[in-house]
């Protein structure tokens, strides 16, 4: 036997519901409410909205020292390994040099 139940279609409006916006439009308005929002607000925010820095400014000088140190020795290392035929024999030549406090 067979099942004679039959889906309802809704019929599709030609014409825009009231109060039915896209997804999009209605989150960019959520999304400048809660800016507005948090620009006028007393409150601090826990997400600061004009970060200008993208580096962190506490890094202290002996790790600036650190650091310096080591791109100097990377600096060093590829200008050994132009210096030779191959990577190998200028590795070996440059940690031969750099363990033995040249």
């Amino acid at each position: 036997m067979r099942d004679t139940y039959r889906s309802k279609r809704t019929p599709i409006a030609s014409k825009p519901v009231e109060g039915c916006e896209p997804a999009i439009i209605q989150d960019e308005k959520l999304q400048d409410e809660l800016i507005k929002e948090a620009t006028q607000s007393n409150c601090t925010a826990l997400v600061p909205l004009n970060s200008t820095t993208k580096y962190p400014t506490f890094i202290s000088e002996s790790a600036k020292l650190t650091a310096l140190a080591r791109v100097d020795i990377v600096k060093a290392l590829q200008n050994m390994r132009a210096k030779y035929k191959t990577k190998k024999e200028a590795d070996s030549i440059f940690l031969d040099l750099y363990n033995s406090g040249l």
